[in-house]
């Protein structure tokens, strides 16, 4: 099997192609390329079997790159390498049809082979099956004609959202500015042809006369989220889902068009003739998640819109049935909403952790003080409950938060911090993207909190004499006060030389250097939150020369206190 790489870092092209012994394992490196122009080139001539792509890269960026691949080598399978911050143009690339993704960040090569041995072993099974030239006709039914435009203007409506999310959050690509990332948001790189065409034809009133879904005399849209179960293939029972919505729907809406947008769930749009209808809707919805509970023992969440007059409406109508659907991440899975007009969402600037936060949680992490840590988890994820963001955006922070904590703890502890992968040894960030409430999430990151504090980490610190854990107690009481080795050492009846060599072995750091980290962490935290003058706070936390403590302040943290107190104070 020939494999090939595109991305524009050289140090992921040297590892890639370094970190696996390729032949031993059935594959042959083909080469790789900086960007996607030059990959399509390689593609060309190399005729690879799986392709390895970045997203983010200069020329032709991975979502172009991946739908060229796909008109010009269909067979050709794809695996996206993504970093913490791409979350959005990796779902675009599902829906490309990639095979699979990695995070480069954490990818290890066990990993990265196992994903390319279950890839291979699909080119196999494909290379057996009997070739299946399934055409549709020329002129499609009406019905199925409905369900190809509905698809494709709201396929369009997504990928400009998902834009939007990544523009909000910071996370447009590269080169981009927040002019381009609105422009994005219309037609995003990568975007289908067709979609972006019907969605600027029916901004421009175009498309509302030609549009061939049916009316009624009163209209509603509906969405439908399937909520992955791990023991289930999506791509196995989605059929099993389509019969029973429309099995149930028929009662209400006969002329009802149900387009199957993969990833994101279904869509449908229902023309109904009465106000009885309209009352009976929420009905089948709940007969619609109990059935699918019953037969497929999955879990499924409704959203309905208000009452859409017209086609000009129907957009609004999909958005609002997108909108009530999602309030299924905050408010409970496996229920049927509808619309609300009143809730409003805040923006995402209201829920970002500002430096101060940061700075704090990172000492709290750096120094295992769970209960705090604990504290300040659920303070940050009541206010992502009360800011009510989309989904997308949701899980985006929720991703920048465990980049901060793996980050901290590697930086603090050298090493990897556990919990990364689940019993289905699914990795940390494949966990998150995947996750289906906001309790969820808060459930994960508190047991991810608890494994940190029982790993390695913590049994080194642990494993301390019990003399020197009882003068490391003493030190976070006392640190204000005039304390000397030998102030320590005649408290722990010790010899100062041999203090200062079991302090050093049992903490990693020496005992004046422990003594002025802490000094400077209190002192960090009174810059922050206090109004206090610099020869005040130097005073309380034990420094009587300002000046000296000015000198230690910024050999630790890397600024002088007035210049800290400016860069992170909110």
């Amino acid at each position: 099997m020939k494999v090939m790489l595109a991305d524009d870092e050289i140090l992921v092209r040297l590892g890639v192609k370094t970190m696996i012994d390729w032949s031993a394992h059935g594959f042959e490196y083909v080469g790789d390329a900086p960007d996607g122009r030059q990959a399509l080139q390689l593609i060309e001539e190399k005729r690879p079997d799986i392709l390895l792509t970045d997203i983010v890269m200069p020329q032709m960026n991975g979502l172009e790159l991946i739908e060229r691949v796909r008109e010009a080598f269909p067979q050709l399978r794809i695996i996206v390498l993504s970093s913490h911050d791409e979350y959005d143009y990796v779902r675009k690339a599902m829906k490309l049809g990639v095979d699979d993704y990695l995070l480069k960040a954490s990818m290890k090569p066990d990993e990265l082979l196992e994903l390319l041995q279950e890839t291979a072993h699909k080119i196999r099974q494909s290379q057996l099956a009997p070739p299946q030239a399934v055409q549709l006709p020329e002129a499609a039914s009406e019905e199925e004609r409905a369900r190809r435009w509905l698809r494709t203007l709201l396929e369009s409506d997504r990928a400009a959202a998902a834009a939007a999310v990544s523009a909000a959050t910071g996370n447009a690509p590269a080169g981009t500015d927040a002019g381009a990332a609105s422009t994005a948001a219309t037609v995003p790189p990568g975007a289908n042809a067709a979609a972006a065409a019907t969605a600027a034809a029916f901004a421009a009133d175009e498309a509302a006369a030609a549009c061939p879904l049916p009316l009624g005399a009163i209209n509603k849209a509906m969405r439908l989220i399937v909520h992955p179960a791990p023991d289930k293939a999506e791509g196995s029972v989605r059929p099993v889902v389509l019969q029973l919505v429309g099995q149930e729907l028929e009662r209400v809406a006969a002329a009802a068009v149900v387009a199957d947008l993969g990833h994101d769930g279904l869509a449908v749009w229902l023309p109904l003739d009465a106000a009885a209808q309209a009352d009976g809707l929420e009905m089948a919805c709940r007969a619609i998640v109990q059935a699918v509970k019953r037969f497929l023992n999955l879990t499924v969440s409704i959203g309905i819109s208000d009452v859409c007059s017209g086609y000009r409406q129907l957009r609004r109508a999909f958005e609002q049935a997108d909108a009530a659907a999602g309030r299924s991440f905050y408010e409970g899975i496996g229920r049927v909403y509808t619309w609300k007009g009143d809730i409003t969402r805040a923006d995402v600037e209201s829920v970002r952790i500002g430096k101060a936060d940061e700075l704090v949680f990172k000492r709290e992490l750096g120094q295992l003080q769970l209960p705090q840590l604990k504290q300040r988890l659920h303070e940050w994820f009541e206010r992502l409950d009360r800011a009510r963001l989309p989904k997308d955006a949701c899980i985006q922070w929720c991703l920048q938060l465990w980049s901060m904590i793996q980050a901290e703890w590697e930086t603090a502890f050298s090493e990897e911090p556990c919990g990364q992968h689940d019993a289905a040894e699914r990795p940390a960030y494949r966990q998150i993207i995947e996750f289906q409430q906001l309790a969820d999430a808060l459930d994960w990151f508190e047991r991810l909190l608890d494994s940190v504090a029982d790993s390695e980490g913590l049994r080194h610190r642990e494993s301390h004499r019990e003399d020197i854990r009882e003068l490391l107690r003493f030190l976070q009481e006392h640190y204000a006060e005039e304390i000397s080795l030998k102030l320590a050492a005649d408290r722990l009846k010790l010899n100062e030389s041999y203090l200062s060599y079991l302090f050093k072995k049992e903490t990693q750091i020496g005992f004046s250097e422990y003594i002025n980290q802490l000094r400077v962490d209190k002192a960090a935290e009174l810059l922050l939150h206090t109004d206090l003058p610099g020869y005040a706070i130097a005073e309380r936390v034990g420094y009587e020369n300002v000046n000296y403590f000015g000198r230690i302040f910024k050999k630790i943290k890397g600024l002088s206190p007035q210049q800290f107190r400016a860069a992170y104070r909110i």
